[in-house]
């Protein structure tokens, strides 16, 4: 019928937009994978464009932030500005689809408790979590630790 197409292409349509989703997996376990977000280290600071992000180690240059969907909160003063496409209402979760405001990286986020969304295209604010932060070496990939 017209009505069960509809709802098919809507799930297809929101598998096309999972899968093409910049920097975004699933792990094996079919849960959301980490977002690995290009940015910087300049004197001991994870910098997304000016904004300080999270604590590092190491020599300062470029970088790549891996941060897990569910070690990120709505936080009205957070350092990562994300205009939200979509949610999820997922019981005691909520999934936030979206795109970093000034970045190419489009991922989910998901943090405890319901957040409804006003609309489409909304911007919001989130933080990464304390010490929630991995930092990976943007030439061979390996993971900063100190």
């Amino acid at each position: 019928t017209a009505r069960a197409r509809t709802s098919v292409e809507n799930l297809f349509a929101l598998l096309l937009f999972s899968i093409g989703s910049i920097h975004t997996y699933f792990g094996a376990s079919g849960k959301q994978g980490a977002v690995h977000i290009d940015a910087r280290v300049e004197a001991g600071k994870v910098l997304l464009d000016v904004v300080v992000v999270a604590d590092a180690v190491g020599a300062d240059g470029p970088v790549k932030l891996g941060v897990r969907p569910e070690h990120m909160e709505l936080d009205d003063d957070g350092s990562l500005h994300v205009t939200v496409k979509m949610t999820e209402l997922l019981g005691e979760n909520t999934l936030f689809h979206g795109k970093l405001t000034n970045h190419p990286q489009s991922f989910t986020i998901s943090p405890q408790g319901v957040h409804p969304m006003k609309s489409s295209g909304q911007k919001m604010r989130f933080s990464v979590q304390a010490g929630q932060a991995h930092v990976f070496d943007a030439t061979n990939g390996l993971r900063r630790t100190g």
